[in-house]
Parts: C-alpha cells; sequence; structure tokens
C-alpha cells in the first residue's frame, strides 16, 4: 500500500483515500449482505470513533508519505504501538510490565534518532506523522471496544462511511483526473489497503491490543527495502542505527509479553 500511495504522489490526498475507500465499501458490502449481518453494527459510538480516528490517522499519514522518505513515513507511524499501549493501560486496564514499558521507550528512542538523521524530513512533518499515530492508536482502542459484538467486516466499513462523504466533498472542491497507470495504483491501493485491514482488525480482535500493535513495527524492514529498490532512497548510517534501536525494542517488547 505504501509503495502505491507514493507511486500517486502528483494526486492529491483525498483523492487517494476516496479510490481506497471505494474499494473498500464493496469489499466490506457485499460479504456482509450474503452473511445477512447489518452494516451498520450494534457498538455505534465506538464504530463512528474509528472511522473518525481512522480517517483522520490515514490522510495525514498518505499525506506524509507523499512527500518523505518512505522508510522516514513508516517509521514514523511505528509510534502508534506505543500509544496504543498507554490507550490499553489508562482506558482498559491491561497490565504493561516495567520491561514491556523499557522496551517501548527503546523503541521510541531509535524513532527519534532515525528522524533527527534524516535532513529531508521536516519538524513540521515528524509532527503530523506523530499525529498520525496518535490518531492510530484511538482508532485501535475502538476496534477493542467493538471486537466482542462485532463481525470485523463492520469495524472496517466504518472507515469508508466516514470517508467517502468527507474526500467526495473535497474532490468537488480540488479534483484532478489520475492517467495512464495512476488508476493501477489507486486500485492496487484499495486492495492492498483492504486486505490489511482485515487481518489488522482480526488480530486486535483476537489478542490483547498492546501486544498485537507491537508486531506493526516489522513492516519497517519493507520499508526500507522498498524504499532502496523501487525509490532508490539513500539512508544515513544514523538513521539505519535508529531503526536497528526501534527493531530492538520491538523484539524486546514482544519477548517480554
Amino acid at each position: 500500500m505504501n509503495v502505491c500511495v507514493k507511486m500517486v504522489a502528483h494526486l492529491p490526498v483525498h483523492e487517494v483515500i476516496l479510490a481506497r475507500s471505494l474499494v473498500s465499501l464493496v469489499a466490506c458490502l457485499i460479504p456482509l449482505w450474503r452473511l445477512g449481518i447489518n452494516p451498520l453494527g450494534k457498538e455505534r459510538r465506538f464504530l463512528l470513533m474509528r472511522g473518525l480516528a481512522g480517517f483522520g490517522s490515514l490522510s495525514l499519514y498518505f499525506f506524509t508519505l507523499q512527500r518523505i522518505p518512505l522508510a522516514t513515513a513508516v517509521t514514523l507511524q511505528y509510534l502508534a504501538p506505543l500509544f496504543t499501549a498507554v490507550l490499553s493501560w489508562k482506558l482498559l486496564g491491561e497490565k504493561v510490565s516495567y520491561p514491556r514499558w523499557g522496551a517501548f521507550f527503546v523503541s521510541l528512542t531509535g524513532v527519534a534518532v532515525a528522524t533527527n538523521f534524516d535532513p529531508r524530513t521536516s519538524w513540521t512533518f515528524a509532527l503530523l506523522g506523530v499525529a498520525s499515530a496518535l490518531l492510530a492508536a484511538l482508532a485501535y482502542y475502538s476496534i477493542s471496544k467493538a471486537k466482542d459484538s462485532e463481525h470485523p467486516l463492520v469495524i472496517v466499513l466504518y472507515f469508508p462511511l466516514v470517508a467517502i462523504p468527507v474526500t467526495g466533498l473535497l474532490c468537488l472542491r480540488q479534483f484532478r483526473w489520475p492517467s495512464g497507470a495512476d488508476w493501477l495504483w489507486l486500485l492496487l491501493t484499495g486492495i492492498f489497503t483492504q486486505t490489511a485491514q482485515v487481518f489488522m482488525t482480526r488480530g486486535y480482535m483476537e489478542e490483547k491490543i498492546g501486544r498485537a500493535a507491537g508486531l506493526k513495527y516489522s513492516g519497517v524492514l519493507f520499508a526500507l527495502l522498498w524504499g532502496f529498490i523501487i525509490f532508490h532512497d539513500t539512508y544515513h548510517p544514523g538513521q539505519i542505527a535508529g531503526i536497528i534501536i526501534l527493531i530492538l525494542g520491538t523484539l524486546g517488547h514482544i519477548f517480554f509479553k
């Protein structure tokens, strides 16, 4: 998904999100209709929270993804598990051991080091990435509150239910027609995102959110790989060191839980 979004960096973010949302809407409604499940669900307060927070998070994430190196944008997004653990501790009463807190702060240090050694990332983009991660954590929290009564596709559906009206209005004000391969990248963005959303939602429903969130850190390896191969991104040794610190913190988080 990250690669596809970066491939259409010349298109406005709201158009990319609209395309992603339309694919998700169809992919959710058809199976829910076949299963005879009410698509609006029961825990509508938390479902709406999931949709709003998810939309805000993805908007900021796509915005940074189109403007800074792939690995940096992804690394900033991986602050979300830290925020998720804090929310799960404060709001859900999940216990977080001292070694796990230590592992989280090691990961946070890795993010700070990696960002500091990347001159292509301003503090403005860094703060937008942090805000995206915080909103993502709020979306994960809402998933945990709705997981006992909702089908995973109902939870996923609330993202396009929120995103389509908002991005549709934005497209009325500013729209740029995709051309050529743009249509393929937009379609693939929707397909890859929908697949990832379903698996992620199922993961957060089956596992404690603090633990499940830690596994997201492994995606930085893919970001480094695709950024180097496809976009020819180069990395400062300090940035690589920061990412290694982040991964070590992740391994510690998994080891202690």
